[in-house]
């Protein structure tokens, strides 16, 4: 077995390079989802495959890393008290959440007062919208301008949870989170038709972040392994588009979860081989890829989208480039501006105070 990287960035916590790599994949994906905005998949066969392929597991991929980074603080979360836990939590992640919603929201409002913008706006789903309708919508996760950071809604949720349930296991959170994502597993086949947007997401993603939190990660793969799981990514991925069991078939939500989890390991693996090269940029990614979801949606991701192919007329293939591109390094840059400044209401708009 290889020897892991770990070095300390300039908190002084302790990082593993590939977990970092591995982030940076996921942002990627993540960025790359969105770039593929609706106009386009509309006109694009292709485009249309990469969406579907990409959002079958790139959010359970940032699920589970944050299962697994969450399972390797373990120990000292258990000397953490429930209250204090919360509020750090709350500080960063629901605060970004709400002030960054806000800011989006202010901006849509102005431009839906202007008549030349305000109609543009309705005809790609972005018209006017009251303050008590987008209070609702905050508060329920289904923003309809900042529709991506249910994420960081439901990573809160599940991020407690897991709090909670270290506390109340002990050394068995490993045992015990296991347990809670096949419970997740059960709800999830029975009640989903029935769940509200928000709680169906959370509960889907509480299955990925568990499976981290069980799995737990610690140290390298062997090299066969790493070789074999990446070698499996596509094969996972074409068996779950065409899985041969009935819609109603109680094996159907399983074995999409294994071939999902498949994918997952198979980038784990992939990013254990990129940390030995170190791989600086995904790493670098990774490190910052809490701004570059903040910040990336609505205006570079899909806004960037709608203008070069909905206006511009820019193939298509360039379009997405362009899109990943901006929409990757505008809001990175955004976030190592606020983080070297003094700037506090642009800390406490990316959690970091």
């Amino acid at each position: 077995m290889g020897s892991i990287r770990i070095r300390y960035d300039d908190t002084n916590k302790q990082r593993l390079t590939w977990l970092d790599i591995a982030r940076g994949i996921g942002i990627i994906l993540v960025v790359l989802g969105h770039s593929v905005t609706t106009v386009i998949r509309e006109n694009s066969a292709v485009a249309m495959k990469i969406y579907d392929v990409v959002y079958s597991f790139h959010m359970p991929l940032l699920f589970f890393i944050s299962g697994t980074a969450f399972a390797l603080r373990a120990e000292k979360y258990k000397k953490t008290g429930i209250l204090p836990y919360i509020a750090d939590k709350a500080k960063r992640l629901m605060i970004p959440y709400v002030l960054y919603s806000l800011l989006v929201y202010l901006c849509f409002y102005v431009a839906n007062l202007i008549p030349a913008l305000a109609s543009k706006l309705v005809s790609i789903g972005y018209g006017k919208v009251s303050f008590t309708e987008w209070l609702y919508q905050l508060v329920s996760g289904e923003n309809l301008y900042t529709q991506h950071l249910w994420y960081i809604y439901s990573l809160f949720i599940i991020s407690v949870i897991a709090f909670l349930v270290v506390k109340l296991t002990g050394s068995f959170q490993r045992i015990a989170a296991g347990a809670l994502a096949f419970v997740f597993i059960i709800v999830l086949y029975y009640l989903n038709i029935k769940l509200g947007v928000l709680l169906w997401k959370t509960t889907y993603s509480a299955i990925w972040f568990m499976f981290g939190m069980a799995i737990g990660i610690k140290s390298e793969m062997k090299d066969r392994n790493k070789i074999l799981l990446i070698l499996f990514v596509p094969v996972m991925i074409l068996l779950k588009g065409n899985i041969p069991l009935p819609q109603n078939s109680f094996l159907r939500t399983p074995l999409t979860l294994l071939t999902v989890l498949s994918i997952i390991l198979g980038i784990i693996a992939l990013s254990q081989l990129l940390a030995r090269i170190p791989f600086k940029g995904l790493e670098w990614l990774g490190k910052n890829s809490f701004p570059v979801y903040l910040f990336h949606q609505p205006f570079f991701g899909s806004g960037m989208g709608v203008v070069l192919y909905g206006i511009l007329k820019l193939p298509v293939a360039l379009c997405i480039i362009l899109s990943c591109v901006v929409s990757i390094a505008v809001p990175a840059l955004i976030g190592v501006l606020i983080d070297r400044s003094k700037f506090k209401p642009g800390k406490i708009l990316i959690g970091k105070w």
